[in-house]
């Protein structure tokens, strides 16, 4: 719930940030140069507002290009560019933790008596199988019945692996290898797979299979230095 809030309070201060941006910028650059069209705004004898603003050229495209590739107008788009595509992240995001928000409030009322009042959300990503609890045991077998029936469910290289490190943080470096295997088997194209399953078959003590994970990984990827130096750490 706080991450939920606190990324609503970005995504406002983002929205925030570009209207600002507009009063404070945009608006005096259109009017310090005479790029407004007064004479639309004036001439049109509609009172309503949605039709001046929405289907009148409000802007004189003329004035407008004689600010082209100056200085100014260059640092206005480039700033304009940057608000907008971080609002735009910031709404993204906000989207994603209201799923996340929806995902937990729905697991959670199913454990009371409003179950069978609503309409359920369940989990489709590995990254929201974890948050709505499921036991490392159930993410196995699900990761399991995805390598032998694919399509089965969405689960994404990057949230599987990050798994894997989650386990080897705690300890549980078994379980971590078998996240670890199985997602290179999801993946066997993917270069980081083997990579990451290498690591862990050091960190247990099996240096040949974590050799032979590694070579694989620089197949794929001739360019993955860790993998060079580890090959030549430990391949004599």
């Amino acid at each position: 719930m706080k991450s939920y809030i606190r990324q609503e309070n970005n995504t406002k201060g983002a929205v925030d940030e570009w209207n600002e941006h507009q009063l404070h910028q945009v608006r005096p650059f259109l009017s310090r140069h005479g790029i407004n069209n007064s004479e639309v705004m004036f001439d049109e004898q509609s009172d309503e507002f949605a039709p001046i603003i929405n289907y009148m050229n409000l802007i004189d495209h003329s004035k407008l290009e004689e600010q082209y590739g100056s200085e100014e107008f260059d640092q206005l788009l480039f700033t304009i560019r940057f608000k907008t595509l971080w609002m735009a992240q910031n709404l993204t995001w906000l989207q994603e933790n209201n799923h996340e928000f929806q995902l937990i409030l729905s697991n959670e009322l199913a454990l009371t008596k409003l179950k069978g009042t609503y309409d359920m959300v369940y989990p489709e990503t590995f990254d929201e199988f974890v948050l709505v609890g499921s036991s490392t045991g159930d993410l196995i077998e699900m990761l399991r019945e995805e390598v032998a029936h694919r399509g089965t469910y969405d689960f994404a290289n990057r949230e599987v692996n990050s798994y894997g490190y989650d386990l080897m943080e705690d300890g549980m470096l078994e379980d971590a290898l078998t996240v670890f295997e199985l997602n290179t088997k999801l993946y066997p194209e993917a270069w980081n797979t083997y990579d990451s399953y290498g690591e862990c078959l050091l960190e247990a003590g099996d240096t040949i299979n974590g050799i032979i994970a590694y070579a694989k990984s620089l197949e794929l990827n001739p360019e993955n230095n860790t993998a060079i130096e580890v090959i030549r750490e430990f391949g004599n």
